[in-house]
């Protein structure tokens, strides 16, 4: 599940956004809407959008996709920025304020042997990287639990616990509040 949410918060390439938007994901997401029992109106606000939209052609459509991602988490002033130094705020006196959300949460990565790849964009407390590191850290903690050794599974679990305390939980909700 962390993976696939660290996908969907990924910036999309031409094949995925165009993958997003065909037919078929309007009407899964249509009936994902209706299934949550929301108001008619709702359902009829992306009834319009799916119309106006499936009237373009497909490269249009996933051209647009991209542009709202651009405009709502990556340009320079997005109003939900998906990096966690921007709504992290620690206490003076907590020992990770002294470092900032950037190199905390590399150490996170360090400690456990794990670096973000030379040539990625993304900083190490971006949401997708974050989310990414914990489906490592539970692919760990499973690892060991199904081979036996649940002194190690409880090490990674206590691993994920204090990573996702430490940096996720906050970073999560205001991202989610946000959108």
């Amino acid at each position: 599940a962390c993976s696939a949410l660290a996908r969907l918060f990924s910036y999309p390439s031409k094949d995925e956004a165009a993958l997003y938007t065909n037919d078929d994901s309007f009407v899964y997401l249509y009936n994902l809407m209706a299934e949550a029992l929301l108001t008619d109106e709702n359902l009829a606000l992306l009834y319009e959008a799916t119309i106006s939209e499936s009237s373009c052609a497909p490269d249009e459509r996933a051209q647009r996709m991209r542009h709202v991602f651009t405009q709502l988490f990556y340009s320079p002033h997005a109003p939900i920025p998906l990096e966690g130094r921007y709504w992290i705020r620690r206490k003076p006196s907590d020992p990770l304020a002294r470092l900032g959300e950037e190199a905390s949460v590399r150490e996170s990565y360090r400690c456990v042997g794990v670096h973000v790849r030379s040539g990625v964009v993304e900083k190490a407390c971006a949401l997708p990287t974050e989310l990414d590191f914990v489906a490592y850290l539970l692919t760990q903690e499973i690892s060991c639990s199904c081979a036996g050794d649940g002194a190690q599974a409880l090490a990674w679990k206590q691993r994920r616990r204090t990573f996702c305390r430490q940096h996720m939980v906050d970073f999560g909700t205001a991202v989610s509040e946000a959108i």
